[in-house]
């Protein structure tokens, strides 16, 4: 008879629905500190007679509801991770626990919102589980994240990735507040959003030929039945006839450098290394 099945820190990120059928007496499952980030019911099929499941420091930021029918003979569980959201969407945990008699461990803590931030889930009341206002996300990240400055014709890819919370999650791009539409013909080449493990949502957007027309603010939106929230990042793009001045000479407790001076509009200058990223030339003299 197996008591325990240690399967922490493995690098675990899927498991198949029945992956525990056979093993009806296992009183312990540990499946913490992997990468798991979908979980079904169906995954915990046969294991009858379990006391104890830890499956905390996976990726997971929420649980569906039903999702530990299987555990017919449960007493404690962990499921504390990093994204753990202790909003509506989780408070069908507390009163299953109440009418199962399940303890959820001292060690399951909220992460968000960040007015639970750090406080114990059992200990948290129904009426703080709320989902209201625009949603706090674990994860929101645009690349480039800093203005860009370019040269009519490049190539410019965006990333945008966010945290996935349900079906009605998506990711909507918008340049100067017009949506942008895929187009390959004029260069805008926009990829289908993928979602990963459960938890993440990523798009891509390539800018393939930039034209001038592409100056301005390109913006990334997570819309959600919750809200929206959105991160931005100005691009300039220059026309290729843009003109050099002389360079700069900077010394400074790095080092002496060189920088290309290039003429803008208004007939400022921007200084190579500040304010263009792979197009303007950079030297450093000994």
């Amino acid at each position: 008879m197996n008591a325990l099945e240690d399967l922490r820190n493995n690098f675990i990120s899927t498991i198949k629905p029945g992956a525990f059928l056979g093993l009806s007496e296992l009183k312990r499952l540990d499946l913490s500190n992997n990468r798991i980030g979908c979980l079904t019911s169906s995954i915990f099929q046969g294991l009858s007679s379990l006391i104890r499941l830890n499956i905390s420091g996976n990726i997971f930021s929420s649980l569906q509801t039903g999702i530990f029918d299987e555990l017919l003979s449960l007493k404690v569980i962990d499921f504390a991770t990093e994204y753990l959201t202790c909003d509506c969407n989780l408070l069908w945990v507390l009163s299953w626990t109440k009418n199962r008699s399940v303890q959820i461990s001292d060690k399951t803590l909220c992460a968000y919102p960040s007015t639970l931030h750090g406080k114990p889930l059992r200990n948290v009341r129904e009426s703080q589980m709320r989902c209201e206002g625009v949603p706090e996300l674990h994860t929101h990240q645009l690349i480039p994240s800093l203005r860009q400055v370019v040269f009519q014709g490049d190539r410019l890819p965006f990333q945008c990735t966010a945290t996935y919370l349900d079906n009605s999650t998506h990711i909507l791009w918008y340049h100067n507040r017009a949506l942008v539409q895929g187009d390959e013909l004029s260069g805008i080449i926009l990829q289908e959003s993928l979602v990963h493990d459960c938890t993440f949502i990523t798009s891509e957007l390539i800018l393939s030929n930039i034209h001038i027309s592409a100056s301005g603010e390109w913006e990334c939106t997570i819309s959600t039945a919750q809200g929206n929230i959105s991160k931005k990042v100005e691009i300039v793009v220059l026309e290729t006839s843009a003109s050099y001045c002389p360079a700069e000479r900077v010394t400074n407790n790095r080092g002496d450098f060189r920088y290309g001076l290039l003429e803008v509009g208004g007939g400022g200058r921007g200084r190579g290394r500040e304010r263009h990223r792979g197009h303007l030339p950079l030297s450093q003299t000994s």
